[in-house]
């Protein structure tokens, strides 16, 4: 699938289920600048078919994909028929318009909208490896084709060493580090054994604007759902809960094709926990003249407080698992958000969330809040709420 397929329909022979088309929709332009446009929505299916292969398979892809590719791509990452090695596709589907134009120009563009099976978007989203992997200097100027090395690696399955392995209360918060019920979209933590490298790997956002699935050879999954990953190591590994997680979710770490067992945790509607430094209750917090919050810089009563928090659970606007919100486009919790400072209600002057797992809120420190250097903060979300923190006030 590096580019466009020379081969024939085969996903039948991978599948004993049906397998459904992403979800077309074709537009329905009857005025000028798509006033009063519609979209009629369209999908084929694919039947079984003999004989069933049931062996390990690796669909190799890279950003030359485009069209058929991504159809035929679009479905093995919606029924997980195999592992995506490679780079993300190009993100470009959909049937071909052309306009020829004066002077011998052609504009050629997508007439029809495409989503993914989850109804979410595919145009310039594209299809995202399970395990990335790309070309080197080197490995080009000895004429090696790494992709395929890499697919070949994971055919033949995972080499002999240590399991990685973790429980129920090594799943917590990562602000907080409370343990229990983990929420859609919530930053968490797991601890445990052999769950990564020994030096730390960090991920990062792709081009297109989502967080990473895959560091240093650690990928989490929730119901079989791969994660975005924020970071992993030999002890611990910090991960993206997916929206749409069931009432009880279970959670696997992989780290070089070495799963652990499943363990299941509860899933609430919200599980909110403030980010505070390591070791204390005294919160992350920026003050309104972009200070850092603490004793020896106390903010101001009536002035505007920055705290970071993860776990409020799904956004008004459905949340998309791991994506960089756009500018002006931060999503809000949809359940109900509170903070107290020392006791005392604060107007909330922004709530949204600012990057995948982490949300930003913008307090207006109350006139009667009390001074000293560790007033507390209680923050609540959907009735649930988070452990106390502290910020220092004049």
């Amino acid at each position: 699938m590096r580019g466009y397929p020379r081969t024939t329909r085969f996903l039948p022979n991978l599948s004993r289920v049906p397998l459904d088309s992403p979800q077309w929709r074709m537009p329905t332009p009857g005025k000028p600048d798509r006033v009063g446009m519609t979209f009629n929505p369209a999908h084929w299916t694919l039947e079984p078919a003999a004989p069933y292969l049931a062996a390990r398979r690796v669909f190799l892809t890279d950003g030359r994909a485009v069209s058929a590719a991504e159809t035929e791509l679009g479905i093995v990452e919606a029924y997980r028929l195999g592992e995506i090695v490679g780079s993300t596709t190009a993100g470009t589907n959909g049937n071909v318009n052309r306009n020829p134009l004066p002077g011998g120009f052609t504009v050629t563009f997508t007439g029809l909208k495409v989503l993914k099976h989850d109804g979410s978007q595919h145009h310039a989203v594209g299809i995202h490896p399970t395990i990335p992997a790309s070309p080197t200097r080197q490995g080009i100027a000895e004429g090696r084709d790494e992709v395929l090395e890499r697919g070949l690696e994971i055919l033949r399955g995972p080499q002999p060493g240590p399991v990685p392995s973790f429980a129920a209360e090594g799943v917590v918060n990562a602000a907080s580090g409370a343990g229990g019920a983990v929420a859609p979209g919530e930053m968490v933590t797991i601890y445990g054994a052999n769950l990564g490298p020994s030096s730390p790997a960090q991920t990062g956002y792709d081009w297109t604007g989502y967080l990473e699935t895959y560091a240093g050879g650690t990928r989490v999954f929730f119901d079989g759902v791969q994660a975005p990953v924020v970071y992993a190591s030999a002890g611990q590994v910090s991960a993206i809960v997916p929206y749409g997680v069931s009432n009880i979710t279970a959670v696997a770490v992989e780290y070089q094709l070495r799963a652990s067992s499943p363990v299941t945790i509860p899933v609430a509607a919200a599980a909110p926990g403030i980010f505070a430094h390591a070791g204390t209750a005294a919160a992350i917090a920026v003050n309104q003249n972009g200070a850092m919050n603490s004793s020896a810089a106390p903010a101001a009563r009536a002035e505007i407080v920055t705290l970071f928090a993860t776990g409020e659970g799904e956004t008004a606007d459905g949340g998309v698992t791991g994506r960089l919100p756009g500018p002006a486009k931060w999503p809000a919790p949809a359940g109900k958000v509170e903070v107290t400072v020392g006791g005392v209600p604060a107007e909330l002057a922004f709530v949204g969330q600012v990057a995948a797992g982490l949300l930003q809120l913008k307090l207006r420190i109350p006139s009667a809040a009390p001074e000293g250097g560790g007033v507390p903060v209680t923050l609540t979300v959907s009735g649930v709420q988070a452990r106390t923190v502290t910020v220092a006030l004049k």
